[in-house]
């Protein structure tokens, strides 16, 4: 362990303050680092601009450039890579080859959902390039337990090196209490099919159906005129709000104002907004996809459903909007397990023990 305080780059798309989950968490851990640990310096570097179209790919050359000549007059011990399936895999290769000619300690830190489907549609050359890529990294970060035996039996990363760390969010302002006499379902994330979107709309057509009284607050951007027109067909317009892009306050007056979070996506990793709202105290219904099954406990903090599966969400959904109850009890549940598992106090101090580890 040197005697100056540990370097640490975090490294990113397009910053911490930019939209997704990834930001999202990356935002959480510096601010924590530096509230919390005064012998960690952390930079916060992008390895693209926010840009429209082509120039977002241009411009990655320019934050490459930038990135090497940092490392020239800095001592940097740790590098810490975010990155996902497709594009965002491709573009931290040339990162991994700056950061070892550096001696800096890699950490590859993998957020995005559907990982394995990604690889396997790849070809030979390109799974081989992979496969550098990870076996180059000194830690290779998983959001949970389920995902190591991909990492290590078909990429072949040693199982010494594959650390599971889930993402973590701060404590609510204030929490909310999910007993409304008519119930309010909460959803954040980009309004898009993968998100599931469609099959929540029609999952809410069917509850008005059965008489189900019910408010929906879905936040997020994407095509809203489109869905709109949707929740006009299925008849659920008047129940229905879109929110549209809310910055971190709104995000939180939303969750107060509701009681069910659901987040019926059809990919996913470890979505930061389960999170958000078992901070608030909400019980939550999400699909079986990725590592949401570490984070919802079915019939404990929350219910899990099929992807894809309308019928059953509203199963799911109806069944809470009708017991206040069991809203409460699963709210508790849920808000016990971010406070022992995923509060952003307890990951990063995982995160940190694993810089340390490496360093030393």
């Amino acid at each position: 362990m040197p005697d100056r305080p540990m370097s640490v780059i975090i490294l990113l798309a397009n910053g911490s303050h930019a939209k997704g989950g990834i930001e999202k968490y990356a935002y959480y851990l510096i601010r924590q680092i530096e509230s919390s640990h005064d012998d960690i310096s952390v930079f916060e570097k992008i390895s693209r601009y926010d840009l429209p179209g082509v120039l977002k790919h241009i411009s990655t050359i320019p934050c490459l450039i930038s990135y090497f000549f940092f490392f020239l007059y800095h001592r940097i011990d740790v590098v810490h890579i975010n990155f996902a399936p497709r594009g965002s895999t491709f573009r931290k290769i040339p990162y991994v080859l700056v950061s070892k000619l550096k001696r800096a300690k890699i950490i590859l830190h993998d957020h995005g959902g559907g990982y394995e489907e990604f690889y396997e549609k790849r070809s030979g050359i390109v799974k081989r390039l992979i496969k550098w890529l990870f076996l180059n990294a000194d830690a290779f970060v998983i959001l949970d337990e389920g995902r190591k035996n991909f990492i290590t039996d078909q990429i072949g990363v040693p199982r010494n090196r594959v650390i599971a760390v889930g993402n973590g969010v701060p404590a609510a302002k204030e929490l909310a209490h999910p007993d409304n006499p008519v119930p309010s379902i909460c959803f954040m994330g980009r309004l898009t099919q993968l998100k599931g979107v469609p099959v929540l709309l029609d999952a809410l057509g069917t509850l008005k159906k059965r008489g189900i009284e019910f408010k929906a607050l879905l936040g997020g951007d994407g095509d809203i005129e489109g869905y709109r027109a949707v929740a006009k067909r299925l008849s659920v317009e008047d129940q229905v709000e879109f929110l549209g892009w809310l910055n971190v306050d709104d995000v939180q007056l939303a969750y107060r104002r509701s009681d069910i979070f659901v987040l019926p996506s059809l990919v996913e990793n470890q979505p930061m907004a389960i999170l958000e709202a078992m901070a608030h105290g909400l019980p939550v219904v999400a699909s079986n996809v990725g590592a949401v099954p570490s984070q919802v406990i079915e019939g404990e903090t929350g219910l899990i459903v099929h992807p894809g599966d309308a019928l059953s969400l509203a199963d799911a959904l109806e069944r809470l909007c009708r017991d206040p109850f069991l809203r409460l009890r699963m709210g508790a549940a849920g808000y016990s397990r971010w406070q022992q598992r995923f509060s952003i106090e307890a990951t990063a101090t995982r995160m940190i023990k694993l810089y340390r580890e490496l360093v030393a």
